[in-house]
């Protein structure tokens, strides 16, 4: 089943993360702004790592296998997340049925 929810939650990451990305790799920021720039897409994903253990692995990566590593399960995730609320959305109308 196709979740167009779970679809636009992945495209507006998507987005929100090039955008993030753009202003980090943009030579006229400095370099405090790039690391929180850089971080900012992947700053929550890494902090769940950490709380269950995995933090020291992300420690040892590059920015290039932090992202390859955190946004292909982000993207997962909020998909997932879309699907279950088109779901749920869809077994309420059912069970409700549609308004008059």
């Amino acid at each position: 089943m196709k979740s167009k929810i779970g679809l636009s939650f992945c495209i507006i990451y998507l987005l929100l993360s090039a955008f993030c990305l753009y202003i980090a790799l943009d030579p006229m920021t400095d370099n405090k702004g790039n690391f929180v720039f850089l971080q900012l897409p992947i700053g929550f994903q890494v902090s769940a790592f950490n709380v269950i253990g995995l933090g020291p692995l992300l420690d040892r990566l590059s920015w290039m296998e932090a992202y390859s590593l955190v946004v292909p399960v982000t993207l997962l995730f909020l998909y997932g997340i879309g699907w279950l609320l088109s779901l749920s959305m869809h077994c309420i109308n059912a069970r409700i049925g549609p308004l008059q």
